[in-house]
């Protein structure tokens, strides 16, 4: 629709009962309508279309300004994202000449130490595999904790393309487990060390204190205490699943309360894991009969 360019609301209405709309009139006369009704018929028209163009004028200067506010938040968010860049860089130039606190001794707790890449994930509020918190995932990083000042660059395949990262980053995106895979006593482990990352990493109190109740919820419910593993295995499958999708509501819909646990979730997810475990055995089973009859 092309723009207004004249504001119709500070339109007036023309006298059609004036020589200048003599024709105008003698053609609704023409067509059937009374003489004497003609300007009244033509000024109906006229404002019609007047009240009509009014609406559309509002819409368009609602349209105009709501682009203008979005122009206005993209510009503020480019400025705050080039003032964060400003800070971030501010932050490692004075942290490489940190002053020595004379006379402090060194911490008496063993600090939660990550891969730079978990790291960053916690800080952004994303979604982080528990193996990366298990004991093995640790003991890999302080090896060498020099490497995780290692800002270096290398390229590596993705599916997306070619995209660069950390070489400390690549080694600990590397033989990760999902959450349901891990044993039951690493899972209990690595929860308890998710709740050190988040306070870590700033996260709001509310969103931590959820999480440790929703991991209390788990450790708590009936299947935890059931003598096969594989009900176990159904609670952190759902738990995993159920991260997952809170974290993914973050950036649509909002976050629910994880906390709440979903019992009808729960046993589709214990019969999930009860229908793959099946298979599992009717293939080994098949595999052995195959090999016996050869």
């Amino acid at each position: 629709m092309p723009r207004i360019t004249v504001d119709p609301n500070t339109e007036i209405c023309p006298d059609y009962t004036t020589e200048a709309f003599a024709g105008a009139r003698a053609a609704l006369t023409a067509g059937g309508v009374a003489a004497a009704e003609a300007a009244t018929v033509l000024k109906t028209i006229w404002t019609q279309g007047n009240d009509a163009a009014k609406i559309a004028w509002q819409l368009q200067v609602e349209e105009d300004a709501a682009a203008d506010a979005e122009r206005q938040r993209v510009a503020a968010e480019e400025q705050r994202e080039i003032d964060v860049m400003k800070h971030e860089e501010e932050k490692k130039r004075k942290a490489k000449f940190l002053p020595i606190m004379v006379g402090v001794a060194g911490p008496t707790t063993t600090p939660l130490v990550l891969a730079p890449a978990v790291v960053k994930k916690f800080e952004r509020g994303e979604y982080v595999h528990l193996h990366h918190l298990t004991t093995a995932a640790l003991e890999r990083v302080s090896k060498d904790p020099g490497s995780l000042l290692d800002s270096s660059l290398q390229q590596v395949k993705t599916p997306n393309g070619v995209a660069w990262a950390t070489q400390a980053d690549i080694d600990s995106a590397r033989g990760v487990v999902d959450d349901h895979d891990l044993a039951w006593g690493d899972w209990l482990m690595a929860t308890q060390r998710f709740n050190r990352a988040t306070e870590t990493a700033n996260w709001p109190r509310e969103w931590r204190m959820m999480f440790m109740l929703f991991w209390a919820n788990i450790t708590q419910h009936e299947l935890a205490l059931s003598p096969d593993s594989l009900d176990r295995k159904a609670l952190l499958l759902f738990a995993s699943e159920r991260r997952k999708l809170w974290h993914s509501n973050l950036n649509t819909t909002g976050a629910f309360d994880i906390s709440i646990l979903d019992e009808v979730l729960i046993r589709k997810a214990q019969d999930r894991v009860y229908r793959i475990h099946r298979a599992e055995v009717d293939r080994v089973l098949d595999t052995q009969v195959r090999a016996s009859s050869l």
